[in-house]
């Protein structure tokens, strides 16, 4: 193997980490939605699951051109926490997009082409957002008496 071959399959092992991220974030969007009690919730949650799915896909899309297989996730599943209300819930989603946007930031270290660098840079800049609208939700503004 040449050096760029072991850099690209260092890139696809990565990958295929940062897929299986992905699936459990998403499975953990998905409980989340059916899991909460506010009316308001649901709708974000179900769509932000629906984008991750999404994600997936298009990590999955992105091995395929790199010549490799996507794997499929098996076993062990993401549950968020019921029994503590809604706050809990989504404090679950935020702590699972967290990781997965904590797994983006590393896998750009990693040298990679750059078609898939501009798959994934579509794709953190989404979870970006979630990740800040998710952590607002938590940590509503302060109001400030006089």
């Amino acid at each position: 193997m040449t050096a760029s071959r072991n850099t690209l399959a260092r890139f696809i092992s990565s990958l295929r980490s940062l897929v299986s991220e992905c699936e459990r974030s998403a499975e953990v969007l998905h409980q989340a939605a059916d899991k909460v009690s506010d009316p308001s919730l649901k709708p974000m949650l179900d769509a932000y699951a629906l984008r991750r799915d999404v994600t997936v896909a298009q990590l999955a899309a992105t091995l395929v051109e790199l010549g490799a297989t996507p794997t499929v996730a098996t076993g062990w599943r993401a549950t968020p926490r019921e029994g503590d209300g809604d706050l809990a819930i989504v404090g679950d989603c935020e702590r699972s997009e967290a990781k997965v946007l904590e797994r983006f930031k590393r896998i750009f270290q990693l040298e990679m082409p750059q078609a898939a660098h501009r798959a994934l840079q579509r794709c953190v800049d989404e979870i970006g957002t979630v990740c800040t609208v998710l952590n607002g939700w938590l940590k509503p503004p302060q109001i400030r008496l006089a």
